[in-house]
């Protein structure tokens, strides 16, 4: 006896291997966009003068400049703490000499 061979349904099937669906599932896969892989990069070697190269020159600048905004800004950081550390201390000093006055006042008033 030869094996039985069954007859599937083609709507059980994966999309994939209905060959009734099966165009509208390439179509579809079709028209997705194709990753673009990187398969290398050119690279050379700097030249001595590479300190004449404008992108090289421009990158140094940039970084300068960057250095000179950060030394202001830790300048600026640093006389805003002096300045609100004056003021606190200016603001405990006044707070112990009204103290101290309301101590003399209270004691001036109890002798007389």
């Amino acid at each position: 006896m030869a094996p039985h061979k069954k007859s599937r349904n083609t709507s059980e099937l994966p999309l994939a291997l209905n060959p009734l669906k099966s165009k509208d599932v390439l179509a579809v896969l079709a028209e997705r966009n194709q990753a673009i892989v990187p398969v290398g990069a050119w690279v050379e070697p700097a030249s001595p003068r590479s300190s004449e190269i404008p992108a090289y020159t421009s990158a140094y600048m940039i970084e300068e400049e960057v250095k000179e905004q950060l030394r202001k800004k830790q300048e600026a950081l640093k006389h805003f703490q002096k300045q609100v550390k004056h003021r606190v201390n200016q603001q405990i000093r006044l707070r112990k000499q009204k103290q101290l006055q309301k101590s003399y006042e209270a004691v001036s008033s109890k002798g007389a």
